[in-house]
């Protein structure tokens, strides 16, 4: 059954907007439970420049079959810890979402935590193997698999099911969720340049709005 609107539906306007009221009533927990996201992705930018090189070192091995595979191997357990770091942020921006006070201790909790994980470990296979294919198709990957947590999160669904709820939202609202995923990423990108320290900023405000999309294209209206 395809996924339908609450009356008003979704637009960025109104997205961009709760997103950043929201953020701006909890700027401090979400700074707080983001900062170890910002952390790992520091040290895995760190460990791709000792493991992989400069660019120009990585452009002279390209091609080889060690250097692709140690690429590879990077590329997953980069995402795959990411992922795995923003959990308690996705927690708490999904649950002001859902219009309940976001609790940091909840977020932290080890419960309903092996589907989760699992879901990201899925979704950083499925996206490492497609930046290896010149990069479109591993952030088509990412696009199409991108509410996936979210599933597993709001309705404890399995992670097969949740990929396959995150690739059926997307195609029924393909106008929304592309238009929130292109501007996601130019926040993302902005927040990444400032020297990662944007990101403490960046990456709630994604989440918060991601968290207002999957809440108000999967039917129930988001919290105030």
């Amino acid at each position: 059954m395809p996924h339908t609107q609450p009356p008003g539906g979704w637009t960025v306007r109104r997205c961009v907007a709760w997103s950043t009221a929201r953020f701006q009533e909890h700027a401090a927990l979400l700074i707080l439970a983001t900062l170890p996201v910002v952390a790992v992705i520091g040290i895995a930018q760190v460990a791709a420049a000792v493991l992989l090189g400069t660019p120009d070192e990585a452009a002279a091995t390209a091609g080889d079959l060690g250097a692709t595979l140690r690429e590879a191997v990077a590329g997953f357990v980069a995402l795959l810890a990411i992922q795995v770091a923003a959990i308690a942020p996705l927690r708490l921006t999904h649950a002001i979402a859902a219009g309940r006070p976001p609790d940091l201790r909840a977020a932290y909790r080890l419960d309903g935590l092996a589907p989760v994980v699992l879901t990201a470990a899925i979704v950083s296979a499925v996206a490492t193997a497609g930046f290896l294919l010149l990069y479109v198709p591993g952030f088509v990957a990412l696009f199409a698999t991108g509410y996936a947590l979210f599933f597993v999160v709001d309705a404890a669904r399995s992670p097969l099911a949740a990929l396959g709820d995150s690739l059926r939202l997307v195609l029924d609202h393909l106008a929304d969720t592309v238009v929130w995923f292109l501007l996601a990423a130019v926040v993302v990108v902005v927040g990444a340049l400032a020297l990662l320290v944007g990101l403490v900023v960046a990456l709630p405000l994604v989440l918060l709005g991601t968290s207002y999309t999957h809440r108000v294209l999967t039917g129930p209206p988001a919290g105030p």
